[in-house]
């Protein structure tokens, strides 16, 4: 993965109560990852079908619509997907305690998971050759 990528990584890593972080493919193998390998299989198969299924059921609601982001809260932590084609970014972070504070480090998450979007978009959909026909 190029610099901007570990950059960024680094950056969301860095943020006050980020657990890890797992980058998986579309076919829900990890590719990089902050914590052990045995958790990032587990996190990688379950959310691979977490994302699968929402997205069919968006589509089934809305023909249109595409799936954006999951936001999963648990008693322990808090799973923050953003899914792409290609790929999906999970990020594992310990809930915070009020909703003030959880709805701050919501966008801030849910920022920093745009700003990798962007960095990433490159490596995954590389730029096409435009011919125009005169």
């Amino acid at each position: 993965m190029s610099n901007e990528v570990e950059d960024a990584i680094k950056r969301i890593c860095a943020h006050k109560g980020v657990v890890g972080l797992i980058v998986i493919n579309y076919e829900g193998i990890p590719i990089k990852s902050t914590v052990d390998n045995a958790l990032s299989v587990l996190y990688a198969a379950q959310v691979q079908q977490l994302v699968d299924k929402s997205r069919t059921m968006i589509k089934e609601l809305d023909g249109n619509n595409d799936l954006s982001f999951i936001r999963l809260r648990t008693k322990k932590h808090e799973v923050l997907v953003a899914p792409d084609k290609d790929y999906a970014l999970i990020v594992i972070q310990n809930p915070v305690e009020t909703s003030q504070l959880a709805s701050r480090e919501s966008r801030r998450s849910f920022s920093l998971l745009r700003i990798f979007h962007r960095v990433l978009q490159p490596y995954v959909h590389p730029p096409r050759a435009v011919i125009v026909a005169s």
